[in-house]
């Protein structure tokens, strides 16, 4: 790692911030404007830079028809399609994409395909299905910027920073992903790669940081004017104010006509939406029982996950239960053993104890794709049976990992409905579910498997710990 440069200096050469405030203008073209923004979001942890905005679990045509008659800009859909097979989410989203038609009626929409900081997803499987029904796009915009997690895009290039040094994505543990694995952070090449060369990285349009932070919103704006038509467009940016430059540019070339899809991180669709991204929220507007203990959820396996589980483990205040994979997988009756486990846990939750339940740490897989996203979901079943197995709610419950949030909320929860409150600690949204919840109006803490330093789920956990 001592080859890389340090992120501070590399940040402190860049030119200064534009000067203007795009939020103003951005939002008075929002009350101007009848579009709504549809955030297809592929796990959970998407509304991290957002507040009091619907996020929507289920896509009948019902409930959609009722997040579009709601009053705010834009609502999410959890479809936590990066836990499925690429067929998989082809089929869910043409679902997805033709209820959204039927319930949107007359109304016009901007879709926003949330995913992965660290480019991981069915990027172009995604993009193809929105485009059968929303396209042809003039322009598709990806912009993986996402400023709590540290994950910057300078010179094309997508950068993460770890332990104070910026490291190009494609050298980090996200790049070797046995599902989403790529071989560079070069953007445009990216797009090469993953578009098995369909789009060359010669032809891929990018947005400099020199013209979002000298020429301001104007000068992007000229640069979407003259790309050509069908281009896939990169953002570069590390400041929510460059992602907000951005965004008031992008919103005018749409309201010019033109029709855009964005594949971006979290980021921009706080930008687009004219929200600037919460300070944490305190304590207090968390809403937890006294009379039971708190429950955390660790499914995550990936190093700064299993590296803040190993801070909590440390605290030493906790009841640790461990679903170890392989006894999972190899088990003749592998329910009766989430079943032991399950019992454990209530007898904690019941005792006032607070409880980590979590998976083994060494990674169980296999050489072909589709069999490591299966083994990924016997895991998340069991840790969801646990879940949906307890008698009543606990204290609080916490989620760690994109995956394990989504089944969490949906199975173990059975949340259909909720309002995003905002963050706990930077990057981490807490969901208010609504009342026909298993628990209703129970609060679940959505904590991203990357995102976060070392302590990060300690001080997640001691927030809720110090109320109670």
């Amino acid at each position: 790692m001592s080859d890389y440069p340090l992120a501070e200096t590399e940040l402190a050469k860049l030119p200064a911030a534009w000067p203007e405030e795009p939020l103003i203008e951005i939002r008075q073209t929002l009350r101007d404007s009848k579009r709504k923004v549809v955030v297809l979001d592929d796990d959970p942890t998407g509304t991290q830079t957002v507040e009091d905005i619907t996020v929507v679990t289920s896509w009948d045509i019902d409930t959609l028809t009722e997040a579009f008659a709601a009053p705010e800009p834009g609502f999410y859909i959890l479809t936590n399609s990066r836990a499925f097979t690429e067929s998989g989410t082809i089929d869910l989203h043409r679902e997805i994409l033709a209820n959204l038609e039927k319930a949107a009626g007359d109304a016009d929409y901007t879709i926003v395909s949330r995913s992965d900081s660290t480019l991981r997803g069915h990027f172009l499987a995604e993009a193809n299905v929105i485009g059968e029904f929303k396209g042809p796009f003039d322009l598709t915009v990806l912009a993986p910027f996402f400023e709590a997690g540290q994950r910057y895009t300078i010179g094309d290039t997508h950068y993460l920073v770890e332990g104070e040094k910026l490291i190009p994505c494609h050298d980090t543990p996200f790049a070797q992903d046995k599902v989403f694995g790529y071989n560079s952070a070069h953007l445009p090449s990216w797009v090469e790669e993953k578009t098995n060369g369909e789009t060359k990285a010669s032809e891929v349009v990018t947005i400099p940081l020199e013209t979002i932070r000298k020429e301001g919103p104007e000068g992007v704006f000229k640069i979407l004017e003259q790309a050509p038509t069908g281009s896939i467009c990169i953002v570069n940016a590390c400041s929510t104010r460059d992602m907000e430059v951005f965004a008031e540019a992008v919103l005018r070339f749409e309201e010019s006509g033109k029709n855009v899809l964005y594949r971006t991180a979290a980021a921009f669709v706080a930008s687009r939406l004219g929200i600037r991204p919460p300070p944490p929220l305190q304590a207090e507007f968390i809403a937890n029982s006294k009379d039971r203990g708190g429950l955390i959820v660790v499914g995550s396996y990936v190093p700064k996950s299993s590296q803040q589980l190993e801070a909590l483990l440390a605290l030493d205040e906790l009841k640790a239960i461990e679903l170890d994979v392989n006894t999972l997988l190899s088990a003749d009756a592998p329910q009766a053993y989430v079943t032991e486990l399950l019992d454990q846990v209530e007898q904690s939750l019941d005792a006032g104890d607070d409880v980590v339940v979590y998976t083994s740490r060494g990674l169980v897989f296999s050489e072909a794709k589709e069999e490591n996203l299966n083994i990924g979901g016997k895991v998340a079943d069991a840790l969801v049976s646990i879940v949906e197995g307890l008698r009543e709610s606990p204290g609080f419950v916490i989620a760690k990992g994109g995956i394990t949030s989504s089944t969490v909320a949906t199975e173990g929860l059975k949340i259909r409905k909720a309002n995003v409150l905002g963050q706990l600690v930077p990057g981490v949204p807490v969901w208010r579910a609504a009342d026909d919840a298993r628990f209703p109006q129970i609060d679940l803490v959505i904590f991203p498997g990357n995102v976060g330093g070392p302590h990060s789920l300690c001080e997640a956990y001691q927030k809720l710990r110090r109320i109670r």
